[in-house]
């Protein structure tokens, strides 16, 4: 699940990025959440960077859920079970 849920950021930091630019397609009303949003908080200027930063949380996430399910996988040896105590 934990893979899923990083996987998201991407989706959602490309959304972001887009604030400014308003090149997605939008079901709905047509308004941008994030160009809302941004710009109530003053930083739909750095809509790009954080989209990006939040792209790159979504593979950093990803690639450390990888590499945990490997190394658990690995320390349960052959067995299948994790060692005890």
């Amino acid at each position: 699940a934990a893979f899923w849920f990083f996987e998201n950021f991407l989706y959602i930091g490309t959304y972001m990025a887009d604030a400014r630019t308003l090149a997605l397609p939008l079901v709905g009303s047509g308004e941008h959440d994030w160009e809302i949003l941004f710009g109530q908080w003053g930083v739909l200027v750095h809509d790009q960077q954080i989209g990006g930063a939040t792209r790159s949380l979504g593979w950093i996430g990803m690639l450390a859920t990888v590499a945990w399910l490997a190394w658990m996988s690995r320390r349960s040896g052959p067995s299948g079970r994790a060692p005890s105590p």
